[in-house]
């Protein structure tokens, strides 16, 4: 029997997904190409799926580029930073990046081709 690539429950003999993960894709589809994460919460919360099993799904990446709530993260940054005017090409290994750099207490700041305002520079 396989695991589920996505929560790693049992899927079965051939399949790759389990029944509730493809449930949880299903509705995923169903919200079209631009959601909020109330949105996506909400309609993956309305399929009766355990919490758990819905936050492990969202924090899998089966295929490499990078976890839902990466990808989703990615794509809400770009939208916004477009109607702000600075559109921006952010990929989810780059918010999986910048969450691993975070979870090491690292600052934004310790980048070198980070500017800082002349007001806030030491000596």
């Amino acid at each position: 029997m396989s695991r589920c690539v996505y929560c790693h429950d049992r899927a079965g003999f051939i399949s790759k997904v389990c029944k509730d993960c493809r449930r949880l894709i299903s509705s995923l589809k169903e919200l079209g190409a631009s959601f909020g994460y109330r949105q996506l919460l909400d309609a993956l919360m309305d399929t009766g799926i355990d919490p758990d099993k819905i936050e492990r799904f969202m924090e899998a990446d089966p295929d490499g580029h990078g976890s839902l709530n990466q990808q989703v993260t990615a794509r809400m940054t770009n939208e916004l930073m477009t109607d702000l005017g600075q559109p921006t090409q952010m990929k989810a290994k780059d918010v999986g990046e910048i969450q691993k750099r975070i979870a090491r207490g690292e600052s934004y700041l310790d980048e070198p081709d980070v500017i800082t305002h002349p007001k806030s520079e030491k000596g």
